[in-house]
């Protein structure tokens, strides 16, 4: 009998580090399935952006500085793509908070059965379909994911 292993993965929706590292998440659940479970949990690395970037990064460009960073990073992953607007003026979302609410609401629907258990074709949970959908509107699309009106989008309770 194989043991099921389950990873505990943190990360806020809004880091570069993880959408480039969701590839490998996809290998680990192509290649094991079920025998590994990942369990997403979320901290707000960039709860409020305008302190993290505009302030924190001031001596280095602010926002502009910290979007010229993230380009940077991704430049050496191939199978990253990155809007030009992100963390520009038209997709500088004030924090990561709203998405992460709406994840963990949706975790919890999942634990309580209340959620369709059935994967994509790729083996993803509905919840971790939504969390990639999420990261690929900023990161690909260049959309504000905290804005209110975004959130729910990407989520049909009636599938």
């Amino acid at each position: 009998m194989t043991q099921r292993v389950e990873i505990n993965y943190h990360s806020d929706i809004l880091c570069i580090w993880a959408h480039i590292a969701q590839v490998r998440v996809d290998e680990i659940q192509h290649e094991f399935g079920s025998q590994v479970v990942i369990h997403h949990h979320f901290f707000s690395l960039f709860g409020d952006t305008e302190s993290r970037l505009g302030e924190g990064w001031k001596d280095r460009g602010g926002y502009d500085g910290f979007r010229a960073h993230v380009a940077s990073v991704c430049a050496p992953h191939p199978h990253v793509s990155l809007h030009p607007n992100v963390w520009g003026p038209e997709c500088r979302p004030a924090s990561s908070a709203l998405p992460h609410l709406i994840i963990q609401a949706v975790q919890i629907l999942a634990l309580r059965g209340q959620l369709s258990a059935e994967t994509d074709p790729l083996g993803k949970t509905v919840v971790e379909q939504l969390i990639c959908a999420i990261r690929k509107a900023f990161f690909e699309q260049g959309r504000n994911i905290a804005l209110s009106q975004f959130c729910g989008i990407f989520w049909h309770p009636c599938r």
